[in-house]
């Protein structure tokens, strides 16, 4: 199986965002996320929450839209990595509810 670099991957987004959607900003592509997230529920109902082509793609989308937003901020890829492992070290020391 190949193996993915998310530095790599992160650097093809940014230059990618970079290129066609020099505009959009940070806030306008969030939006178009939330957009995605949609999308990506839907494919789930409508294929009895199968793994399909479709949800892949619906994911593969969310996770450009969230790297090319925090692209936004000038920051490097490995400062959200950081950032997502301290979140999880605080999540497993979080006390969860029901409705989490």
């Amino acid at each position: 199986m190949k193996e993915f670099s998310l530095v790599r991957i992160f650097n093809e987004i940014e230059a990618f965002r970079n290129e066609k959607f020099p505009e959009y900003g940070q806030l306008k592509t969030l939006h178009k996320l939330k957009e995605e997230v949609d999308e990506a529920i839907r494919e789930l109902e409508e294929s009895g929450q199968k793994d399909t082509y479709n949800l892949r793609m619906e994911y593969a989308d969310m996770l450009i839209l969230l790297f090319g937003a925090w692209a936004y901020t000038g920051n490097s890829i490995n400062k959200l990595l950081e950032a997502t492992e301290h979140k999880m070290y605080i999540n497993k020391f979080r006390n969860w509810s029901e409705d989490d």
